[in-house]
């Protein structure tokens, strides 16, 4: 129940991110993300989870600065963009949520990755994975 509790806030914490921006973008002011924190947040988060050492830790949330920032920028794109159809946005944010989890599997030891596999992320992966193999089939 905590992981889906977790996984929950992070995807609702996206959500409302989102369309906090697309009000305030109508308004002309520039809606700021504080990318530090929510790399901190879900960083606390899995290492909680998933039992992660300091070193882990500092990792992943490397990862979360690094990926947010440009996750962010490729849905506002979309917007921008004039996007409406919600399969391009649930495809970028595959195609980030993949190169996350490729990363943190190189983080975890195996059987962190095990435990990551059984919880809420793992299920949302391999439900991600079906989506995008299907997407790539329809594409060729």
């Amino acid at each position: 129940m905590k992981y889906f509790r977790n996984v929950f806030c992070v995807v609702l914490g996206l959500a409302v991110s989102l369309c906090a921006f697309a009000q305030n973008q109508n308004q002309g002011q520039e809606q700021t993300v504080d990318y530090n924190k929510l790399a901190e947040e879900q960083a606390n988060g899995i290492g909680e989870d998933f039992g992660l050492d300091y070193a882990q830790i500092f990792k992943v949330d490397t990862l979360y600065q690094r990926v947010l920032p440009l996750y962010y920028a490729d849905m506002n794109e979309l917007q921008m963009r004039g996007f409406q159809n919600t399969d391009f946005y649930q495809q970028v944010s595959d195609k980030w949520n993949d190169y996350i989890d490729t990363v943190l599997e190189s983080i975890f030891t195996p059987d962190q990755w095990k435990k990551y596999m059984k919880s809420p992320y793992g299920k949302e992966k391999q439900r991600r994975d079906k989506r995008m193999e299907k997407y790539n089939t329809q594409v060729k």
